[in-house]
């Protein structure tokens, strides 16, 4: 039978509970107290201080163990950030069942059958067996825990998220298998090609800049105009060569471990420029002839 969020918040505010332990937390995690907070007549646990009575905050609740372990859905607090909910890392996973552990120093790794994922405050991405999500306005550190946003962290698991605007709760519940792992998904040599040519055209930008490049190759390669490999798209020259160090030599160049990261989440689907198909530091034939869609650095990105 689905669970909706309506059925579970009815659970929660007619039958009082508490945050259940977290499973596996290990001895150098420093769990956090709970102490309860009435919220509508019912109880749900929370960390303090971790997010205050703002606008912005939401409930999280999972429906993540077995009932014979916690009859009730876990419940904690998240908050809105940069439009989409956040919550504690350790939070949603220790509900779902997994083995969380914490350095203390804002990062934080997590282990359940199928899956590792790895999560560190400041960094756009969480990895998840080996991929790169993206996390669009960062991960973030509150009240001590490493927050992201739950739909990312719902994807590692494999796990279905309900978002319900009336009464500002999302609800994750357990869905298929977690994350397939990325050699499943897409291969080194992709990896390779992909990252040096990044490392060419843009190892002295930003990291946003390095995405974009990567951005529009992907673009490319989902083109019908285009070849329909990585490799193919860089070394494309049947209208003349497309990337120039893919014939100067330069591409032949070892990319910064940045480059590596752009690369893959390119690859998983992280996207800034939209369609763009060409990019420039100067005028050119798409300065000319395409519309401009962004400026991020010394590039113009053209649809």
């Amino acid at each position: 039978m689905k669970i909706t969020i309506v059925a579970m918040l009815a659970a929660v505010l007619l039958s009082p509970f508490n945050l259940p332990a977290r499973p596996g937390l290990t001895a150098g995690a420093a769990p956090l107290p709970a102490p309860v907070s009435e919220v509508s007549g019912s109880k749900i646990a929370r960390a303090p201080l971790k997010f205050g009575l703002t606008e912005r905050r939401v409930t999280v609740l999972v429906s993540g163990f077995p009932p014979s372990v916690a009859p009730e859905p876990s419940a904690f607090y998240g908050e809105i950030q940069g439009g989409s909910s956040y919550a504690s890392v350790c939070d949603i996973a220790a509900a779902l069942g997994a083995r969380v552990s914490c350095d203390g120093e804002g990062s934080v790794k997590v282990f359940a059958p199928g899956l590792e994922l790895a999560a560190a405050a400041g960094d756009n991405y969480i990895v998840a067996n080996g991929r790169f999500l993206y996390v669009p306005h960062g991960v973030s550190l509150a009240g001590g825990e490493v927050c992201a946003p739950v739909r990312q962290v719902a994807r590692a698991f494999g796990a279905n998220v309900q978002w319900s605007d009336a009464f500002k709760t999302v609800l994750v519940t357990p869905g298929g298998d977690p994350i397939a792992p990325a050699e499943r998904v897409y291969g080194a040599e992709d990896v390779k090609w992909l990252s040096r040519i990044i490392y060419a055209e843009a190892g002295g930008e930003s990291f946003d800049g390095m995405l974009a490049v990567g951005n529009v190759v992907m673009n490319r390669l989902r083109s019908e105009y285009y070849p329909d490999t990585v490799h193919g798209v860089i070394f494309d020259r049947r209208s003349g060569v497309q990337f120039t160090p893919a014939y100067s030599g330069a591409i032949n160049n070892t990319p910064s471990e940045a480059c590596v990261k752009a690369a893959k989440l390119a690859l998983d689907g992280a996207e800034i420029v939209g369609g763009s198909l060409y990019f420039a530091s100067a005028s050119c034939w798409a300065s000319r002839h395409r519309e401009l869609y962004k400026t991020i650095g010394a590039h113009d990105f053209y649809l």
